[in-house]
């Protein structure tokens, strides 16, 4: 953190609140989608000079360590999901730029007002989630992570609700132009057991356009007739890779295997 927090001093987190203050502007009024669970999604994630510096300064791969290899992994035995926790003890490790720029990032991620804009729009979701009432869902007491992670060919993962502890994901979408738009998360229905063994268990029912400068956001559910089942189909040869920011909100000590890996408490930088 020693060549990171003189220029945080110097500067006053004047990115990280210029990212929060965008986000009141843009997710505030963002209209929730209730079909097959609630979310939205959004074109405009970011200020739009904030997300070319964002892919100027994507970290190179090699700063990236594979996620699971036992689970994601091709026939040639090479990872086809990378990660990179975004907190300052990864960011440490990235040359100065781009570690300043995306401390600024982390800090506009974790920090406690955004994640009360965004648990507003899902308060009804979340008390179901955490057994509280909908005027609490705000203050709900959360554990913030934020990762970069890196797709390549042949990676794919089968419809899942996120698991318990999850209480609200949300990803950001990093391509650099349209041509990655059907790379998107899609999204599906549990099928009744009659239809299985012709159709299958699930349908995709919709996929989230990749496109520069945009995101979606669910609220993690897991009930009968309502689960936030989500997924990503095979990624295609010549797809290019599929960059994104996974942010996740999960409730507090309730998981040994996450542990603290990632997480921070959350910032209140307005």
């Amino acid at each position: 953190m020693d060549q990171i927090a003189p220029q945080v001093k110097t500067d006053d987190n004047a990115l990280a609140k210029r990212v929060l203050a965008h986000w009141q502007r843009e997710l505030e009024g963002v209209p929730l989608i209730e079909e097959p669970f609630r979310h939205f999604y959004c074109d405009r994630m970011w200020p739009q000079d904030v997300y070319d510096e964002m892919l100027r300064l994507l970290p190179e791969r090699e700063a990236y360590q594979p996620i699971n290899l036992k689970v994601w992994v091709n026939a040639r035995g090479v990872s086809t999901r990378d990660r990179l926790p975004v907190w300052p003890e990864s960011l440490e490790k990235l040359d100065i730029e781009r570690a300043f720029f995306w401390t600024q990032i982390w800090l506009a991620l974790t920090a406690d007002s955004f994640k009360r804009l965004i648990f507003s729009k899902f308060r009804e979701d979340i008390a179901l989630r955490l057994g509280i009432t909908a005027d609490a869902a705000e203050q709900a007491q959360v554990f913030g992570a934020c990762t970069l992670l890196r797709d390549f060919e042949d990676y794919k993962i089968k419809p899942h609700p996120d698991g318990w502890p999850g209480v609200v994901t949300l990803q950001f979408y990093l391509p650099p132009d349209m041509s990655q738009e059907d790379l998107g998360t899609s999204f599906y229905v549990e099928l009744p057991w009659w239809r299985r063994p012709m159709a299958g268990r699930y349908k995709e029912v919709k996929r989230i356009p990749f496109q520069p400068n945009s995101g979606y956001a669910f609220a993690v559910n897991d009930l009968p007739g309502y689960r936030s089942l989500h997924g990503r189909e095979v990624i295609r040869p010549g797809a290019g890779v599929r960059n994104t920011i996974l942010m996740r909100w999960t409730a507090k000590g309730s998981s040994k295997k996450l542990g603290n890996e990632g997480f921070s408490t959350t910032h209140d930088l307005l």
